[in-house]
């Protein structure tokens, strides 16, 4: 069986990473188009990410600003994990946003990204 980093689940002599899940089911998704083309419209240079997940998102931001300056946010240690085996220079950040920030955080950014559902995560109160 061939091992795969970051499995998130195992099904007998397979293993299923969440770029296998990502891949199946955003391939084609213009998603990624969307929040792109707004960065670039409004010159967006500094941007966080709620929701980033494995880096999807970013994967396309960077592409079309090799230079962005980004801080990726997840919940999920598995997909943290994923997003910074893929890109070791970029800042991200595990937990529920907005109790992950560190304490004493500040910040400005051009654009505050929620993707992926990003707002259902965000705790009430």
């Amino acid at each position: 069986m061939k091992k795969l980093e970051n499995p998130v689940r195992s099904t007998g002599n397979t293993e299923i990473s969440y770029e296998d899940i990502y891949n199946a089911e955003y391939s084609g998704k213009r998603d990624v188009e969307f929040f792109k083309s707004r960065l670039l419209k409004n010159n967006s240079k500094r941007v966080l990410e709620v929701g980033c997940g494995t880096g999807r998102i970013f994967d396309g931001l960077l592409r079309a600003n090799p230079t962005i300056n980004y801080i990726g946010v997840d919940y999920s240690e598995a997909a943290i994990d994923h997003f910074r085996q893929s890109h070791l220079n970029t800042e991200t950040i595990c937990g529920v946003f907005p109790d992950c920030m560190p304490e004493g955080f500040r910040g400005s950014f051009d654009a505050v990204l929620f993707t992926f559902n990003g707002l259902s995560y965000i705790p009430d109160g």
